[in-house]
């Protein structure tokens, strides 16, 4: 090594004494790293990539390979999904396997910069800030969601509003506006579920526990339909994680202001894991007075979904609380499939159910 130039003899140090001596302490010399390697790598990339930008700088490849791998390689298998829109949580989780990862990874951020065509080339949405609840049709009597119910200054402070063409902005917690919907012109889609007989003089609801499905739902179920598994629902509503089960302005009180003199019956969906299920039996569990049911058939198809396919490792601090009940809702050999996976530390989250998957679910193209 001293002949090839790594080492050189730091001769203050001294030596050992020996014959030949060796001093006590060298400097190494690292020779220039070459990137040549990566050049077949960065030739093959999908052309949407700035692959002459990487090919002058290879050292500038090597630091995003992590990333680039998993994105290059989807780009090239699943090109026809992109012609459909999805959330970018999402499509985050199409590509990656973590949801959260398009939004908020900042060393994902540094590549995409770099190559500033693939964002619009993934065609995701991103989703506002929530809108606690949509209406999607008006009640029997063409009354509305009472707008001014269950205010809180806290959630009222962050409101915001969507509006597209021919719509009416929707702004307020828990109290949303409406679009008038001709039921004349509505197809139910979907298949019968696992749920019991649904009553047509009840206002349905629909909670979702993560703003990107709720928001992909609002987008469908404005724009299409509003049956889902045969259930027509009136009212979409985002209960952002555990804030659903506030001990303050709670899901019944939002009832009783806003569905005074209807039936009503609360759908709930939500990632499949610890912390999920316990928000699911802790609702039932504060709102008594409430018919509150699992919306079982979309936890099949999130559990159809994610077989073969790498899932995210759960939470930290995160335990079993309300599983006995949470399965009562699922067949047996379905039961075992989500111990197993939660034994594993892994979950499901919603967004494995992306916009193309919910289209087709509410045309009754699947299950």
């Amino acid at each position: 090594m001293l002949q090839e130039g790594l080492l050189d003899p730091v001769k203050s140090s001294g030596s050992n004494g020996m014959n030949p001596p060796l001093f006590k302490r060298y400097r190494v010399f690292k020779p220039d790293e070459s990137y040549d390697i990566y050049i077949p790598e960065i030739r093959q990339l999908h052309s949407a990539f700035n692959i002459e930008g990487y090919l002058n700088h290879q050292k500038t490849y090597k630091e995003h390979k992590k990333w680039l791998t998993p994105l290059n390689s989807w780009l090239i298998v699943n090109d026809e999904q992109l012609s459909i829109p999805v959330s970018v949580n999402e499509r985050s989780f199409q590509i990656f396997h973590k949801e959260k990862a398009l939004k908020d990874n900042k060393s994902l951020a540094v590549v995409l910069n770099f190559n500033p065509g693939i964002r619009e080339l993934l065609n995701y949405y991103d989703t506002p800030e929530p809108f606690f609840t949509y209406n999607i049709m008006p009640l029997k009597n063409g009354r509305q969601v009472n707008r001014s119910s269950i205010v809180d200054e806290s959630s009222q402070a962050n409101s915001g509003s969507i509006v597209s063409e021919g719509e009416q902005a929707y702004s307020g917690s828990l109290a949303g506006g409406s679009k008038q919907v001709d039921e004349s012109s509505i197809t139910k889609g979907g298949q019968p579920a696992d749920i019991e007989h649904v009553d047509q003089n009840v206002v349905n609801i629909l909670i979702s526990e993560n703003k990107d499905t709720w928001y992909t739902l609002r987008k469908i179920m404005t724009q299409y339909k509003h049956y889902l598994f045969e259930i027509p629902f009136h009212v979409l509503m985002y209960g952002e994680g555990k804030k659903i089960n506030r001990k303050y302005s709670t899901l019944t009180d939002y009832d009783d202001a806003a569905f005074s003199g209807y039936n009503t019956a609360y759908y709930y969906m939500g990632d499949i894991d610890y912390e999920g299920i316990y928000i699911f039996t802790d609702l039932v569990e504060q709102n008594p007075a409430l018919d509150i049911k699992l919306m079982t058939p979309l936890y099949q198809n999130m559990l159809d979904k994610s077989k073969n396919q790498p899932l995210p490792v759960t939470k930290d601090k995160q335990f079993p609380r309300g599983m006995d009940q949470f399965l009562l809702h699922f067949k047996p050999d379905e039961q075992a499939a989500i111990r197993k996976l939660l034994d594993e530390r892994l979950y499901i989250p919603q967004e494995i159910l992306n916009y193309g998957d919910f289209l087709k679910i509410i045309e009754g193209s699947t299950k």
